[in-house]
This record gives C-alpha cells, sequence and structure tokens, in this order.
C-alpha cells in the first residue's frame, strides 16, 4: 500500500518480485490496512482480506484479485464481512482453514485490550477464552503457519510484554518470554515453533528464538529504525520488514517572556521527528 502525503488516502500495488514491475490495483472501495492475502483453494483465485478504516466508519471486506492478464488489475467481488466502528481494533489476523478472524480491540473502548473471533460462516463474534488482561492487555497477535496456534503479545500495567501460546483445539495457553520492555510486534517462525521478535529500542534488529527466549539469535541489524508489520514469505524460509527514516532536526526552543540583556534564560534542546511526535527535550541555561 501507498500512503498520500495527506495521509487520509491510501492506494494498493501489486510488485512482481521477478521482473521489479509494479502496477496499482483498483478497488471498489477504499482500503486502510492488509490483513491478509490468500489463494482460494478450490478456485485458485488470490482473496484479498482487508480494512477500510475513516475517522467515522471501519469495515472488514474480503475481495478477488483478477487474473493477472487482465488489465487493469482490480479487486472484484467485495464482500463487507463485519462493521468495526463500534470496536477499536489493535490487530487482526485472518485464519484460512477455520473461515475466521481472530482480532484483539477494547471491550466497550475500555482497557484492557482482549481477544475475539469472528466466524465467517455463522457471522458471529465469540470472546476466546483468555488469561484475565491486565493493563494494555492482549494487543498483538500471529496465527501459526500450521494454523494450530496463536501468539499473543500480552502488555500488563508494567509495560512489560509476556508473550503466550494458545492451542486453538483445545485453549490450552502456554507462557514463553517475559521481555523487560513492551514488545510491539512478534511473529511465529516457519516452523510453527518458534518466535521472530524485535529487539528492545535503540538497537534495530529481529531476533529469533525459541518460545522460552533460549537460543537466541539475531537474524537482521539495521542502521535504520523498524517498521511495524513483520510477516514471513509463504516458500518457507525469509522474511519481510520495512524501516523508516527519522527526518531529524535541530532546534532551540526559548520561553516567549522577555529577557534583559545578559540574563540567564532556561532553554529547551529538542529533537523533533516529522510524523513521529516529539522525543524528551533536555534542559540547560543559555545567557
Amino acid at each position: 500500500m501507498r500512503q498520500h502525503q495527506t495521509g487520509k488516502h491510501y492506494t494498493l500495488w501489486l510488485k512482481h518480485l521477478k521482473s521489479s514491475v509494479t502496477q496499482q490495483i483498483a478497488l471498489p472501495t477504499g482500503i486502510t490496512h492488509i490483513i491478509d492475502v490468500t489463494q482460494n483453494t478450490n478456485t485458485s483465485a488470490t482473496q484479498l482480506f482487508y480494512i477500510n478504516k475513516t475517522s467515522a466508519t471501519c469495515a472488514v471486506y474480503e475481495g478477488t484479485l483478477t487474473s493477472l492478464s487482465i488489465r487493469p488489475l482490480r479487486i472484484e467481488h467485495s464482500e463487507r464481512h463485519f462493521d468495526c466502528s463500534n470496536k477499536k481494533l489493535k490487530d487482526i489476523a485472518y485464519h484460512q482453514e477455520e473461515k475466521a478472524f481472530y482480532y484483539t480491540a477494547q471491550p466497550q473502548n475500555y482497557w484492557p485490550n482482549h481477544i475475539y473471533r469472528f466466524d465467517i460462516k455463522h457471522q458471529t463474534h465469540q470472546l476466546v477464552a483468555q488469561p484475565e488482561p491486565t493493563g494494555w492487555g492482549h494487543h498483538s497477535l500471529d496465527i501459526s503457519p500450521d494454523g494450530k496456534k496463536l501468539l499473543i503479545m500480552s502488555t500488563a500495567s508494567d509495560h512489560k510484554t509476556l508473550l503466550l501460546a494458545l492451542q486453538l483445539n483445545n485453549n490450552k495457553m502456554t507462557q514463553g518470554i517475559t521481555f523487560s520492555h513492551p514488545v510491539y510486534e512478534a511473529i511465529w517462525h516457519h516452523n510453527s515453533q518458534q518466535v521472530f521478535y524485535f529487539s528492545a529500542p535503540p538497537s534495530n534488529q529481529i531476533i529469533t528464538s525459541n518460545f522460552d527466549g533460549s537460543h537466541a539469535v539475531t537474524v537482521v541489524n539495521s542502521s535504520q529504525p523498524l517498521s511495524a508489520h513483520l510477516s514471513r514469505f509463504p516458500e518457507g524460509k525469509n522474511i519481510l520488514f520495512s524501516t523508516y527514516q527519522e527526518n531529524m532536526s535541530l532546534r532551540w526552543l526559548a520561553s516567549s517572556d522577555g529577557f534583559q540583556k545578559g540574563q540567564e534564560r532556561p532553554s529547551r534542546l529538542c529533537r523533533q521527528f516529522s510524523g513521529y511526535g516529539h522525543l524528551p527535550c533536555t534542559f540547560s541555561h543559555k545567557k
């Protein structure tokens, strides 16, 4: 997806990995988030699951990508699965075998986040069996490649994240790594046993380890900050990640009150980041 400079409009594109040719895909609706891209086992058609969210609306859709030989490329037969305007969605994943969505959201717009399941066939929402969340709650998730487990990132009020694994066939919950910091991004390894996750800042690393944290190995070491939405390539070997540039500038922020010449005045040296807010300022004194 490409985000326009206004930040309010997105377009969908297809990149051919062998030729590097990029083509825009027309959509019957807007799009703000890609949930999943799968292949229909019966028709071999490519299915796109996505969200269209505006300031007033939110809905989860499924559509079919036309044949790559047809120009222009477009998503057809778009179907709205459920309305999410009354929920504060934090994360969502599609389970192809179950034909269901697993998602995390705040109940009645209050913390903490809980995990829910939406069944496409029966058009029903259901609260998933889970430990009682605290703090931020269960905010992020990932479905294992074998479809048997749900990886859950749960962060309590102490800002420490615990990895949990939920067996979907019997609701058995297993505790994994406990981090000393918030973890926003973690996914299953291709083998459905190990995990990939981001290191603690200020380093920009992707690490793989056993579910309990043992045998940790750095697989990516980036000079730029890592962006969200780490994902697996379906060929079972590689992962896809992205970075962003910080566009940083230094500036002095002084009090607007008048100062006599030579009078000592407090100032703040701030690092300003376009699009990412401000880091805490360091205070100094300047004559």
